[in-house]
């Protein structure tokens, strides 16, 4: 692996942004330091679930020719998952999939590739959604009580 990023989920309200260069396969290594388990879910990537347990992780990768491939994954409290993705130029949600977790601050976005992506264009349909909406939040009171993701 080119590339490795150890990732602690904690409770917190901070948004976290993650940058990758590489377009190898990436390596991602969660720790959850919390009481609950967390479904966790990448955007725009296929990944495999390379290990899964309780404490630390001890570097063994379980089905290697063949792992899991999943969109949603568990991280058990206390425990570590071990992810591998190919990493897709573009911002991508990465989130805990319980709606309040995510607004709580277990979601990150994760800019893979940021010198294709200052390239990218919007589409106008996307960019007038989101000037329509920034108007309308500004006028109005948000009646949601999650992120959405």
């Amino acid at each position: 692996m080119e590339a490795t990023h150890r990732f602690g989920l904690s409770s917190g309200t901070d948004r976290q942004d993650r940058r990758f260069r590489s377009l190898a396969p990436f390596l991602l290594l969660l720790l959850a330091n919390h009481i609950s388990s967390h479904p966790m879910h990448l955007h725009g990537h296929n990944t495999y679930i390379l290990a899964e347990g309780s404490g630390e992780w001890d570097g063994t990768i379980a089905r290697p020719r063949n792992p899991h491939r999943r969109d949603v994954y568990l991280v058990r409290s206390g425990g570590h998952l071990v992810l591998q993705f190919d990493v897709n130029p573009g911002v991508w949600a990465f989130h805990c999939h319980i709606a309040w977790h995510a607004s709580g601050g277990f979601f990150s976005t994760l800019v893979a590739d940021s010198r294709k992506v200052q390239r990218m264009r919007i589409p106008g349909d996307i960019r007038e959604n989101c000037r329509a909406w920034d108007l309308w939040s500004k006028r109005n009171v948000v009646d949601q009580i999650d992120s959405g993701a």
